[in-house]
């Protein structure tokens, strides 16, 4: 007689042979992270606890330079003071290459931190929904492989930097009903390569390097670590217990050379050095400056192009220059990216009217010297552009006369 096929699938399945390993779900070997340690009895000295925090980090990992082992311990309390904080930065850890060490710092990090949430992707429906049932510190390896090309899901990363507008609206169930979801949650995301420019003006940087072959850290066992690291947690959570109030209400002076938005990142970790007291307050200043502070490379490629742009009309020394006058001499920067913008190819006059074109400034017909009409740009069109998005240029500036040159 022929068996349904139900029958023949329940026939074979192994749970009907009496195999008690497969009848019975396999333990799991991860450790809990949802439940917070019992926090230390006594009071805890913040300025050591956090150096407790570099040196578990300086043990297993190599790490590019002392401010960033200072930038990840002060993230790491960040974490358990989150509560009273409005602002949170993203930590963003990333490499050149592959092998350099990310995913032992995150092996770290989930050792430390509040609630870890760790995984190597996600879609931006389990991101939001994780959050809103868990409010965890999420850790995402893997970044490079699936943030940069996910518009929603950047969307959500950026937006869970600040406390008021850390909401995402969906409608749910059969009736379609709107309901909020909170995404409001410390996150850290380790990738290959520089992060979406969004997400790296709302974050922390820590840029890995691939160690040396006489580098010689700990081996980071990950079935020991969790439990190695606890006293930490408990003191870190004692210590945050003890001292929300004080770090809720503080308003710290900030390092000089930091934007507005690498003041936002830094204002939350250096509240918890000046609390932290010994040397922390002024470790994590220098950190700031060294991580976060003003460089060339951090620019936009638009900004980048303004800074440049201005260059060229000093170069010139006159009010008014023809777009082909200015492409022909950014292109000829060696040092900068110009030649090779389009694939390969030199920038043009087309791609230069379209960068410069979100900043309200477009090239027009304009009489230079005693020619006829000629597309070109004025300068004073530039000016509100070089006040907002770039420093100042020395007043001493020496602007060489090659008049001759513009006319040509």
């Amino acid at each position: 007689m022929k068996l349904p096929r139900t029958a023949v699938k329940a026939a074979n399945s192994p749970r009907q042979h009496g195999n008690p390993h497969l009848q019975q779900p396999v333990p799991s070997k991860r450790p809990d992270t949802t439940t917070e340690p019992e926090p230390w009895p006594e009071p805890i000295d913040g300025a050591a606890l956090l150096d407790a925090i570099v040196n578990a980090f300086e043990r297993h990992v190599v790490l590019p330079d002392v401010h960033s082992a200072v930038a990840l311990a002060l993230f790491v309390i960040h974490t358990w003071v989150f509560d009273v904080e409005d602002y949170s930065p993203i930590l963003v850890i990333t490499s050149p290459e592959k092998r350099c060490g990310k995913s032992q710092v995150l092996m770290v990090l989930r050792s430390l931190v509040r609630r870890p949430l760790i995984a190597s992707n996600m879609t931006p429906a389990v991101i939001f929904r994780f959050i809103d049932a868990r409010q965890p510190t999420l850790l995402i390896d893997e970044g490079d492989t699936f943030i940069s090309e996910n518009d929603e899901l950047r969307g959500i990363v950026n937006g869970g930097c600040l406390r008021t507008t850390a909401i995402v609206a969906r409608c749910t169930g059969e009736q379609h009903t709107p309901t909020e979801f909170s995404i409001w949650a410390p996150k850290v995301i380790a990738m290959i390569g520089a992060p979406p420019e969004t997400v790296e003006d709302r974050s922390i940087p820590i840029r890995m390097r691939r160690m040396k072959r006489s580098d010689n850290p700990v081996k980071l066992r990950q079935d020991r670590i969790f439990d190695q690291l606890l006293g930490v947690r408990r003191r870190a959570r004692r210590w945050a217990d003890d001292q929300m109030e004080s770090i809720k209400d503080a308003d710290p002076s900030m390092p000089t050379g930091l934007h507005d938005r690498a003041q936002d990142n830094w204002r939350v970790l250096i509240r918890i050095a000046d609390a932290a007291g010994g040397d922390w307050p002024r470790r994590a200043r220098d950190a700031a400056q060294h991580l976060s502070g003003s460089h060339e490379d951090d620019e936009s490629e638009s900004v980048q192009l303004l800074d440049d742009v201005r260059t060229v009309f000093l170069e010139h020394g006159s009010d008014r220059l023809r777009s082909e006058a200015i492409v022909r001499s950014l292109v000829a920067k060696s040092d900068r990216p110009w030649s090779e913008i389009k694939r390969g190819r030199p920038l043009d006059q087309v791609l230069l009217a379209r960068i410069l074109k979100p900043f309200g400034i477009r090239p027009r017909k304009l009489r230079i010297g005693d020619g006829a009409p000629v597309r070109g740009y004025d300068l004073s069109d530039f000016k509100d552009s070089f006040e907002r998005y770039l420093a100042p240029v020395a007043t001493d500036a020496v602007v060489p006369d090659t008049s001759s040159i513009i006319r040509t």
